[in-house]
């Protein structure tokens, strides 16, 4: 069994955990499929992160890189990469925002642009 499979079989227990540790354990979840390159599947689990936790920076993060590698697979969400964008500004984790904002907000801006 490859190690993802095993994280997968985690899930019907998420939702026993107390909310902070289930959104730790469906953006775990996601951020797998993001280095797997399952993407719609990170789209998904980070979802599942940001509903129960808005305020998930590092959630919100990864779920924009999920929708950025779907762009670049030519499965441009432009309102899907920016409620991602937003919702990351929109966090409250200054330090990570500063830090990761502009380059999520230039990549926002390229996607916007070839889209026209």
């Amino acid at each position: 069994m490859e190690p993802l499979d095993e994280a997968f079989e985690l899930v019907p227990r998420i939702g026993g955990f107390e909310p902070h540790n289930q959104a730790n354990a469906w953006n775990g979840l996601g951020n797998a499929c993001l280095i797997a390159g399952q993407l719609e599947r990170a789209i998904e689990y980070c979802g599942r992160a940001v509903a129960i936790m808005p305020s998930y920076a590092a959630a919100w993060s990864d779920l924009f890189w999920a929708y950025d590698g779907r762009a670049q697979q030519g499965h441009v969400d432009l309102a899907g990469l920016r409620r991602a964008s937003a919702g990351f500004a929109a966090s409250g984790d200054a330090e990570l925002v500063a830090q990761a904002g502009p380059e999520i907000e230039r990549t926002v801006e390229k996607w916007e642009a070839l889209a026209k």
